[in-house]
């Protein structure tokens, strides 16, 4: 049996968009001939779009009847989208199981590449579900890794090895983690799921991040399209508010896996703890004095003068020369001028109050806290 309107159906979604995969899921229903079988096939397709838009928490698994699967193939199909949706929910034990059986009927239906994916998302399960120690993770990843290397399987060896660096970067050995992340992407760009080579993306901006290299997590961050899969929306925007040094609202993402939100959660920690540790300044919008928090007076800057102007922009976050030039000059026109301009008031505004601005290669921040006082 070859389940090719299916088949057809699953890499349409696999490789495309949602909306690519609606024709075949209405071929399937409009079959002239309509059997158990397809009818599961049709639910599959549908049940996996509803994942990829990110409703998996509303579909019911047991919906996925295993009693009308009439090949080895439909059954692993079934454990797996089925073991796809208990992940969503956040049941990993019983999701690992199903993932399993899901790799098992693959290898009897001779498709060993998806029983080892299969098998490396029962290991996922697992490991969300805080079910595995961090060595036996990687002594399966690794066992894995060797399988699909000997069977070239090269979307199951980048999976692996994405795993094995996120395993590295809990470890802090960020250039190791950066390392493996890199081989990953080539060949998750022309083998794997697009969603997964762009989660990849983000984490190999993470590890550049981690290991000072700001410059290239940007770069990383570049090649993400405007419109995301909606189980990258959240890490998207986790890596956005570390690069900005800024934190999130919780409460504004619903698909939120464990391992990003622990990750986030680290940095927020981290990131509050920096916060404290910062010294302030005090600014009086009345006086224009910028004093410490003993009441020491550093200098003085009038409210309505350019260096205060150049303060309240870089108060609000890092930002680049250009922004800043176009912020306090709008109109005017010679980028030279601009740049001499510019940097005769951060000069004016070191010999005012001291050295307040740093520059990290591309942004110009604060390295104080300074609050605005009436």
């Amino acid at each position: 049996m070859s389940h090719s309107k299916y088949k057809d159906a699953v890499t349409n979604l696999l490789k495309a968009t949602p909306e690519d995969s609606l024709s075949h899921i209405r071929s399937l229903r409009d079959d002239t001939y309509v059997s158990a079988s397809s009818i599961l096939e049709q639910k599959l397709v549908s049940f996996r779009v509803a994942i990829k838009v990110g409703n998996a928490t509303f579909l019911n698994e047991e919906d996925l009847s295993l009693d009308v699967a009439d090949s080895n193939f439909l059954k692993a199909e079934t454990h797996f989208v089925r073991g796809i949706i208990l992940i969503h929910k956040q049941i990993f034990a019983q999701a690992s199981d199903e993932l399993l059986s899901a790799a098992k009927f693959y290898v009897f239906a001779d498709n060993h590449d998806k029983s080892l994916l299969s098998r490396f998302n029962a290991m996922m399960a697992k490991s969300n579900g805080s079910l595995l120690g961090e060595q036996e993770e990687l002594n399966i990843c690794n066992a894995i890794l060797s399988e699909a290397r000997v069977k070239n399987v090269a979307n199951i060896q980048a999976l692996c090895l994405r795993q094995k660096s996120y395993i590295y970067f809990g470890r802090q050995k960020f250039a190791a983690a950066l390392q493996e992340i890199k081989e990953a992407l080539s060949l998750l760009e022309a083998n794997g799921p697009i969603s997964d080579y762009h989660l990849a993306l983000i984490h190999a901006a993470d590890c550049a991040l981690e290991d000072g290299k700001t410059e290239q997590a940007r770069l990383y961050l570049d090649y993400l399209p405007l419109e995301l899969d909606s189980r990258l929306e959240f890490p998207k925007n986790y890596m956005d508010a570390k690069i900005c040094k800024t934190t999130l609202n919780l409460s504004l993402f619903e698909n939120i896996s464990s391992h990003w939100k622990s990750r986030y959660l680290r940095y927020q920690a981290s990131f509050q703890e920096k916060e404290d540790s910062v010294t302030k300044y005090f600014w009086s919008q009345r006086t224009g004095l910028l004093m410490t928090a003993n009441k020491s007076i550093l200098g003085k800057i009038k409210y309505q003068s350019l260096e205060a102007q150049l303060l309240n922009v870089l108060m609000k976050s890092p930002r680049s020369k250009e922004l800043i030039c176009e912020a306090l000059w709008p109109d005017f026109s010679t980028s030279e001028n601009l740049d001499d301009r510019f940097f005769a008031l951060k000069t004016r505004l070191t010999q005012k109050v001291g050295n307040l601005i740093r520059f990290d290669g591309k942004c110009y921040s604060l390295i104080v806290n300074v609050v605005k006082i009436p």
